[in-house]
């Protein structure tokens, strides 16, 4: 009953302020609930802005209000208590929201477990794994755990042996072991580096054992019946053995810089071969059973591969032009269904009539001792790219204007003085890079290419440029640095396909204008070196309209 008398004794506010400290004050003896500091500071913080809100709106009052308050304090000892129990519960002070100092914690090496934890919770784990530039001795164990793992990636490691366990990957299609020093101790009965297990891959289609420090092919190898894609390129092994005749299914052959000085006539047993690549091997011969190979179609070979059938001094009189060079294998023109020919830097000066093949598609020329473009490349009628750059061409000829399927043509690093009609009369021609050449003039009729996409004439001799290159409206590149170009024509504002000016990363990833590095005075440098293009288009069209506003005053 005291109780119910002293709280009709106190006044609302009072009331209020000690429900509130009551509240407070259960909140805080809950067991297990503790007390944040920013709790305390939102209810301070919406105590003091009721009072503010109090004093604002009797602002009549607010002497008298505060002398109210002055001697409700002075003699209401439950006003006093509260003020005392409002100060012991100030979280600062309090010892249940003391804070320790924080420590950080030392970052330990990553382990073989971190990295298998890591790998193995990535997306699509379960068909794919990328574990390569990790540092592994060993395969981790729980990858052989994956059974629908279909590509593991472990190139880059330390790895000198497969286990027996890795026949548990009955579905893996993609192996990378490249860059691992791989053991293999002879080339026969070796199971070494891979188990006899390894066999049992029934569904691997690639392996890629690239720059292992092999000495021999690991004997399980040949025994994958099922790969499509081998690549064993830049292991010093010196041969390739017999048994690579059991790869009936093979298709996409790798074997670049392996010393490799011959081919075992059982190639002529994989004739679902569709590419080969033997560029950097002193290779004598070719066998003539690699015809049977009739799917082949992209073959790579280059100088070194025949260097032992060239001396010096006959390199020499192949440079110098003064005998022919026709030193490429027959057999590689009997291959019908040849579509890409890759004949880079393999020395040679002249190409017969009789040793074309008409089915190319792409012909790869460049860094030989040509001194003009072959006439056989003439009957090659489906012919779409061709490659000449780094030779000693002068001119184009006449029957080039036969070559109406080209679509990338590139003579650069040559020595062409002038930019032929001819052409004008290719209809599909979407590339043409004549870069580092001798060029002084454009013809006019160059603007018939309504097709070109990329046009490269970059370090030549080029003064001006006719108008009528302006009207190639759908060029998307115009390079044209380093000539000896002094001013632009007054159309070029018409090459709409131009979207930029001066920005390109490399060689095979630019757009727009490039004119750095001419002597160009008008338009000024300061807009013809920028890189937008809006900026060169506006002061043109304004230099135009000033001409045609003087031409018709006066």
């Amino acid at each position: 009953m005291a109780s119910s008398d002293r709280r009709a004794s106190l006044s609302p506010s009072e009331r209020q302020r000690t429900k509130s400290q009551s509240s407070y004050r259960s909140h805080r003896t809950t067991p297990n609930t503790p007390l944040y500091e920013e709790d305390a500071q939102r209810e301070k913080t919406s105590s003091q802005a009721s009072r503010r809100s109090t004093r604002e709106t009797n602002p009549t009052k607010r002497s008298e209000s505060s002398t109210s308050n002055r001697s409700s304090a002075a003699l209401s000892p439950i006003s006093n208590a509260s003020k005392r129990q409002r100060s012991s519960l100030k979280p600062s002070a309090s010892p249940t929201t003391h804070r320790r100092p924080v420590s950080k914690r030392k970052k330990r090496p990553i382990s073989v477990g971190d990295i298998e934890r890591r790998q193995l919770s990535e997306p699509n784990d379960s068909e794919k794994q990328d574990l390569s530039a990790q540092g592994l001795s060993m395969v981790p164990a729980e990858i052989f755990e994956l059974v629908t793992l279909r590509r593991l990636i472990l190139s880059n490691n330390n790895l000198s042996a497969l286990p027996p366990t890795i026949n548990s990957l009955i579905n893996l299609e993609y192996l990378d072991l490249s860059h691992n020093p791989l053991v293999v101790n002879n080339g026969y009965d070796d199971y070494s580096c891979f188990p006899r297990e390894f066999e049992n891959l029934k569904n691997l289609q690639t392996l890629i054992l690239s720059e292992c420090a092999l000495k021999y092919i690991p004997a399980a190898v040949w025994n994958v019946l099922s790969l499509q894609t081998l690549d064993l390129s830049r292991n010093k092994i010196g041969y390739i053995v017999g048994d690579i005749g059991n790869l009936a299914d093979i298709r996409h052959l790798r074997l670049s810089h392996m010393d490799l000085d011959t081919l075992p006539p059982e190639m002529g047993f994989c004739d679902k071969l569709e590419t080969i690549d033997l560029t950097g091997n002193p290779i004598d011969n070719l066998p003539e059973t690699l015809v049977e190979c009739r799917q082949l179609y992209e073959f790579k070979i280059n100088y070194k591969t025949f260097y032992k059938l060239l001396d010096t001094y006959m390199l020499q009189l192949i440079d110098e032009g003064k005998i022919r060079s026709e030193h490429i294998p027959q057999v590689i023109f009997e291959l019908e269904n040849l579509r890409i020919l890759d004949l880079n830097n393999t020395k040679i000066n002249s190409i017969s009539n009789e040793h074309m093949l008409l089915n190319i598609t792409e012909l790869y020329l460049s860094n030989n001792s040509l001194f003009d473009i072959p006439e056989a490349i003439s009957t090659i009628e489906k012919l779409k790219i061709l490659d000449m750059s780094h030779n000693r061409i002068t001119t184009i000829p006449e029957y080039f204007i036969n070559m109406r399927q080209f679509e990338r043509v590139i003579i650069s690093y040559n020595k062409l003085t002038s930019l032929s009609k001819i052409f004008a009369y290719l209809p599909i021609l979407k590339k043409l890079i004549l870069s580092h050449n001798k060029l002084d003039k454009i013809e006019k009729e160059f603007s018939k290419i309504r097709s070109l996409l990329l046009l490269d004439l970059s370090y030549n001799n080029l003064k001006s440029l006719p108008d009528e290159l302006c009207e190639l409206e759908q060029l998307e590149t115009l390079d044209l640095r380093y000539n000896k170009i002094e001013h632009l024509p007054s159309h070029i504002c018409r090459m709409i396909g131009l979207k930029s000016m001066n920005t390109f990363n490399n060689t095979f990833q630019r757009f727009g204008l490039h004119l750095l590095g001419n002597l160009i005075t008008n338009p000024p440098s300061y807009i013809w070196k920028s890189t937008n293009i809006q900026t060169l288009f506006n002061y043109i069209e304004a230099k135009e309209k000033d001409l045609s506003n003087n031409f018709c005053s006066g």
